[in-house]
């Protein structure tokens, strides 16, 4: 009862101004660079996408976004059927904006980010394509590795008009699990595998966005 009251009490206090904010929704693609040799041995880019509403207050000097995402790094690693490696991130969070320059359509804003993660890691494996049936056949394995956990990543957004540029350096430090299936195999071979163990999955990344204004 005393948080749905403290929930109306929030509401209603914010209606202002959010009655007098302006909503756009974004999208941005770009690519990760990992900065460290946790992940930098095994990966040399990755693919990072990001979309979410802007609530933009203060003549637009300062926002709020919250942000669902990806950071999917991939490579082959045997050629034969088409093995591939992923680690995989799905991200929800929220992203702070702060405008300190503007030019006519020109605008740049430090940004601040916070996500929760779910991370794994998996094999994927493409048959050989039937050319009579026209199909081919996936599987994909069970995630070796896999965790939740939260990361804060701090950057710089260029906007001009519609379009914007951002570079980010996200700091995270996830601790996965190891699969059960693998930590029993270990064991009945007489290996000692931790069953868990923190990385530093930081990176450095830069994409490209656009932004459509609802009101």
């Amino acid at each position: 009862m005393l948080k749905r009251l403290f929930f109306s009490v929030f509401l209603l206090a914010c209606y202002p101004a959010l009655s007098q904010s302006r909503i756009a929704l974004e999208g941005d693609l770009g690519v990760s660079i990992p900065m460290h040799k946790d992940l930098k041995d095994l990966y040399q880019a990755g693919l990072n996408l990001s979309i979410g509403p802007s609530i933009f207050f203060k003549d637009e000097k300062m926002s709020l976004k919250p942000v669902a995402g990806l950071n999917w790094y991939y490579k082959e690693i045997e050629d034969v059927n088409s093995v591939t490696e992923h680690i995989r991130t799905w991200k929800v969070g929220l992203e702070g904006r702060y405008m300190v320059l503007r030019k006519n359509d020109f605008s740049l804003s430090p940004t601040l980010r916070v996500d929760h993660n779910w991370l794994s890691n998996y094999y994927s494996e493409t048959y050989e394509h039937n050319f009579i049936t026209n199909t081919s056949t996936s599987a994909t394995s069970a995630n070796l590795l896999e965790g939740k956990s939260f990361s804060v990543a701090t950057g710089l957004m260029a906007r001009n008009k519609n379009l914007y540029f951002k570079i980010d350096h996200e700091f995270f430090f996830p601790e996965l699990q190891v699969n059960e299936a693998i930590l029993a195999s270990a064991s009945a071979q007489g290996l000692i595998v931790e069953p868990s163990r923190k990385f530093n999955f930081s990176s450095l990344t830069v994409s490209v966005g656009y932004l459509y204004m609802l009101r």
